[in-house]
């Protein structure tokens, strides 16, 4: 059973707005953390059936320490295989049947919101299930507005600390992809929500902020023109080709698998699908960096890229490419390094 009093719901009528309860779990964070850090596997409340890798001891110029293990230490094989499925089924859904999501599969992302490995620290998951469509606007006015969600997930990373936004995209990835594996439909929201209603709905620490939402539920059998219009501005069915965001060794020296892991990351979702990241294929693992090079902390193009991170290593994890991202050393323009082990 899931504790009670975990999901944010209405507000009382005629009250002031107030911070609902959200889903907490009897461990604090630092706790699974450290725990997280000395022991092969994380306290998440998922059994770990897949690989593990052991961290190489040399490391380049550019890398700081080793941050992970495999995310298959973490997360178990069943979970894995569903999530790079959900890989290719995943699409932005902005109009939502009527009917709320099943409590199965609230339960499911409910076990993820504080995070599957130590790579979502700084970032966190808020559930909230009633009156869900009200946290959302629209571009110009209806126009692109999330319509009939039954319920949604809003995203926050504790801002004052570095990699906090690259953590947001991991953490908030893994929870889409989750739900996409359990027939629901999700959309990344980081510019058109109400940051005052949603804020009124949950329950925020100090140094933390919202960063972006997703809808959650059931895709509606009609698209609506505004959705075709929205998804044919963005171009969201096109990607850029491998040969303009890789570069490195060439590609009969790339490890097998790693092409399709490429283009994992090549098709996670992004800011106005702008796909602002860039790899680099060494010898011993694979770099990522935003176009730009150095972008600043607070930059959406870290929440992208923490996005591709997760799309990169599952799909690592299914060719059997074991490895463990690293962050750089400061001053470096790189925003981590996949190491093979």
């Amino acid at each position: 059973m899931v504790p009670p009093n975990t999901r944010a719901g209405p507000q009382p009528a005629g009250d002031e707005p107030q911070a609902d309860a959200v889903r907490s779990v009897d461990s604090t964070l630092s706790v699974i953390l450290r725990r997280a850090l000395k022991e092969p596997r994380m306290s998440s409340g998922y059994s770990s059936h897949g690989r593990s890798c052991t961290t190489p001891h040399i490391r380049s110029a550019e890398e700081g320490g080793a941050l992970t293990n495999s995310l298959a230490t973490y997360l178990s094989e069943a979970r894995l295989k569903a999530w790079n499925d959900a890989i290719d089924e995943r699409h932005s859904v902005r109009s939502y049947q009527k009917r709320p999501v099943r409590e199965e599969a609230l339960q499911s992302i409910e076990g993820l919101l504080r995070g599957f490995s130590p790579l979502c620290r700084h970032a966190r998951g808020h559930l909230v299930v009633q009156n869900a469509s009200r946290l959302f606007t629209g571009f110009l006015g209806p126009f692109g507005k999330i319509s009939n969600a039954p319920a949604a997930v809003v995203f926050a990373g504790e801002f004052h600390l570095p990699r906090y936004m690259e953590a947001v995209g991991y953490l908030g990835e893994g929870i889409v992809l989750e739900a996409t594996s359990l027939g629901l439909g999700t959309c990344w929201i980081a510019g058109s929500f109400s940051r005052d209603r949603t804020l009124a709905r949950i329950r925020l620490d100090p140094g933390w902020k919202v960063v972006a939402l997703t809808p959650l539920g059931y895709e509606s059998r009609h698209t609506t023109l505004g959705d075709m219009a929205l998804k044919a501005l963005a171009k969201s069915d096109s990607r850029k080709p491998l040969s303009e965001i890789v570069t490195g060794l060439p590609r009969p020296r790339w490890p097998r698998g790693l092409k399709g892991a490429l283009e994992a990351a090549q098709w996670a979702p992004s800011a106005r699908n702008a796909q602002p990241w860039r790899f680099r294929v060494d010898r011993d693992g694979v770099a990522l960096m935003a176009d730009t090079g150095d972008v600043n902390l607070n930059s959406m193009k870290r929440l992208d890229c923490g996005i591709a991170m997760l799309h990169f290593e599952v799909a690592c994890c299914a060719a059997g490419i074991t490895g463990s991202w690293r962050f750089p050393k400061p001053g470096i323009p790189m925003i981590a390094k996949y190491r093979y082990a």
